[in-house]
Order: structure tokens, then C-alpha cells, then sequence
């Protein structure tokens, strides 16, 4: 009964640690999903005014955003 009780406890652990993983591969698939959006959205948005410098800083800040959001 009590050797049960630990397997139980292990695999209940475990369940926890792949959940979690599984929430925190999707949290990151999610960041670089919108990531890619916002940079796409960016991008049309540059080209079809013809401001490219303008595109890279609002880049560089979007990305700068991400990054510590992120963490």
C-alpha cells in the first residue's frame, strides 16, 4: 500500500511537470505567433508608406517590448 502511495505521488508529479511543460511550449508558440504578426503587420504597414529606416525602429522597439514581456 505504501510503495502504491509513492508510485502514485510520482506519476501524479509527473502529470504536473509534462502539463506544465506542454502550457509553457504553447505560451511560446504563442509569443512567436504574435511576434510574427505584429512585425508582418509592421512591415505592410512600412512598405506602403516607403518607410523603411521608420520600420526598422519601430522593429527594433516591438522587439525590445517582446523580449521583456517575455521574461
Amino acid at each position: 500500500m505504501y510503495e502504491k502511495g509513492i508510485q502514485w505521488i510520482q506519476e501524479l508529479r509527473w502529470m504536473q511537470y509534462s502539463i506544465f511543460i506542454i502550457i509553457y511550449y504553447l505560451f511560446i508558440v504563442f509569443c512567436i505567433v504574435v511576434f510574427f504578426s505584429i512585425s508582418l503587420w509592421i512591415l505592410g504597414f512600412s512598405l506602403v508608406f516607403n518607410d523603411f529606416p521608420g520600420f526598422l525602429l519601430v522593429y527594433a522597439q516591438n522587439t525590445t517590448i517582446h523580449c521583456v514581456l517575455s521574461i
